[in-house]
């Protein structure tokens, strides 16, 4: 049975995930009732409720709903050996796990054969902590009054082993911002290919390519998230004052796209260049103003080209392609997405304090609260921490790089 984690969007503009028969179009009751009581009802994200959807749309290609209701009725709890094969399937990809050679098993399972491509392992580590909830939490549901003490006790030792089968990895977000972001020949070289002239510059449309400098220039001048960019509205920009304001309006019902982009870090209102700030007026009134249905949103950045969203505000996959494009300009910029510039900015903002008069250069703590703000990051959170560890490595190797002078100097 095909599954699909669709999105829908409801009249109040709550957006949902659900986890569908494709041939049906029939929601799925059990993954769906999880999602709903374990992921949404604890205010999570929606993007969270696409994530445990969609490993335990995976984890159903391995052993299907049915199959896994018939075997918590008959009390047929999962073998240690067992629970090795639902690992090595949650090590595989998706196309892969529905392409591959099959072999039966016995309890209706099917097993991976073959040589497979494999997901990283943050994503097993996701997969298999999902699903072991997920058996956990269905073996009471399906069960219910009837469960006894060595039902529970069983949910709990095969949840505990997919747990414990669950890869060891180090987490790349304790990795320091230069490691990520863009190298400064990638960096001028992008000033450069972004210019609409520029005949680098991929964008051929006048108007699509201004607005694809835009997007990139606030990406990289304020180290916006692509949410953020995506949910800029004319009225957030202060043309007077040169600023503009990031809001977070989740579930926002006058955004038309069904899947919403929203902003992960606080509200917080930032300057803007006078240079930019003109181009961003320029734009609104001489481009965006021309280009069909665009009046009926406030949201800056909308689709150029004639198309059946002409007008409406561009989507993630509209973005990223962006940056895709851009990206293949040059192998330089190979490194280029959304995020690279949210690392740039960090890795900018790094080197102009340092390069600050000591007498005016602020505290670590000061420092702190000043990217925090910047980034959109709740103060003391520790977000900022892992930016201004530079302080203490450059120290480091200073004394470290004196402390070999000093031995090659008794030589």
């Amino acid at each position: 049975m095909p599954l699909m984690v669709r999105t829908v969007r409801f009249l109040g503009g709550e957006r949902y995930r659900l986890l569908v028969d494709v041939e049906s179009g029939q929601p799925l009751y059990y993954p769906n009732l999880f999602a709903t009581s374990q992921i949404r009802n604890r205010s999570l994200s929606v993007a969270a409720m696409e994530t445990a959807l969609a490993a335990i749309k995976h984890f159903l290609l391995f052993c299907s709903e049915a199959e896994l209701e018939v075997r918590i009725r008959n009390r047929r709890y999962f073998l240690p050996e067992e629970l090795d094969a639902i690992r090595d399937h949650c090590q595989v990809t998706a196309d892969g796990a529905l392409k591959r050679p099959t072999a039966r098993f016995k309890g209706g399972l099917v097993l991976a054969s073959g040589k497979q491509h494999r997901v990283g392992k943050a994503c097993q580590y996701s997969r298999l902590s999902t699903v072991a909830n997920y058996f956990e939490w269905l073996v009471s549901k399906v069960l219910g009054s009837g469960a006894t003490r060595e039902d529970r006790n069983e949910a709990a030792r095969v949840a505990g082993g997919l747990r414990l089968r669950r890869p060891r990895y180090r987490r790349t977000g304790q990795l320091l911002s230069e490691d990520r972001a863009l190298s400064e020949e990638a960096r001028s070289l992008l000033r450069q290919v972004i210019e609409p002239a520029h005949p680098m510059n991929p964008f051929r449309d006048a108007g699509t390519s201004e607005r694809n400098y835009l997007i990139v220039k606030l990406a990289a001048d304020l180290g916006l998230r692509s949410g953020e960019l995506l949910g800029i509205r004319v009225s957030d920009i202060d043309f007077r004052q040169h600023r503009v304001t990031v809001h977070r309006r989740a579930d926002d019902a006058d955004d038309s796209r069904v899947n919403e982009p929203n902003a992960k870090t606080l509200a917080r209102t930032l300057p803007v260049g006078k240079g930019l700030i003109q181009r961003l007026a320029i734009y609104i009134t001489d481009v965006r103003s021309k280009v069909p249905n665009a009046s009926r949103n406030e949201f800056l950045f909308v689709t150029h080209k004639l198309c059946s969203t002409q007008g409406e505000p561009i989507s993630k996959e509209t973005l990223k392609q962006v940056f895709r494009r851009l990206s293949s300009v040059d192998p330089i910029l190979s490194r280029l997405h959304p995020h690279a510039l949210r690392h740039t900015w960090n890795d900018e903002f790094s080197k102009r304090v340092d390069a600050l008069p000591s007498d005016k250069r602020p505290t670590e703590a000061k420092e702190e609260q000043m990217r925090d703000h910047l980034m959109g990051w709740k103060q003391g959170s520790g977000s900022s921490a892992t930016y201004n560890k530079r302080h203490l490595e450059r120290a480091a190797d200073a004394a470290s790089l004196l402390l070999q002078e000093r031995m090659n100097e008794r030589q």
